[in-house]
């Protein structure tokens, strides 16, 4: 299969490859197909890539990566959603956000993925995390956050 995107041109990809939203995302719940996208440039970030939105890439980078001793409180009510015995099966993700020349991190409601069947949802942490923790300086060449 191939889609056609605004950020990446054409990219291939299989059904196994597609990660399901049932609820989409906050602002964008009517998206609820994506695909996980590398960056060309730097290895700790990805692209989480609309597959109905072909100009939808949201940069997200793995939490433990600016904040090291990260743990989200999930609540069980999306452990069951994602059909998660424990969130070791999980891959959690966060959103990379531009607030002026900087970056920033969103801990307070980040991606939670079963890696086992790719069914994917936003949560919001039942604890209290930062919406926007500080995660350095943006480049100057830096993409541009969506």
């Amino acid at each position: 299969m191939q889609i056609s995107t605004s950020r990446f041109g054409a990219v291939s990809l299989s059904v196994a490859e597609i990660w399901l939203f049932p609820c989409g995302l906050i602002g964008m719940e009517d998206q609820k197909h994506w695909m996980l996208l590398a960056d060309g440039e730097n290895e700790r970030m990805g692209w989480l890539q609309s597959l109905s939105h072909s100009d939808t890439a949201l940069p997200v980078v793995s939490p433990r990566d600016y904040c090291p001793d990260y743990d989200v409180h999930v609540k069980q009510a999306d452990m069951l959603a994602l059909e998660l015995g424990d969130t070791h099966q999980a891959l959690v993700l966060t959103t990379l956000s531009r607030n002026g020349s900087h970056l920033t991190v969103n801990l307070q409601a980040p991606l939670l993925v079963n890696k086992t069947c790719c069914l994917g949802r936003q949560i919001l942490a039942a604890n209290s995390l930062p919406l926007q923790l500080p995660a350095g300086t943006a480049p100057q060449t830096h993409k541009a956050a969506a």
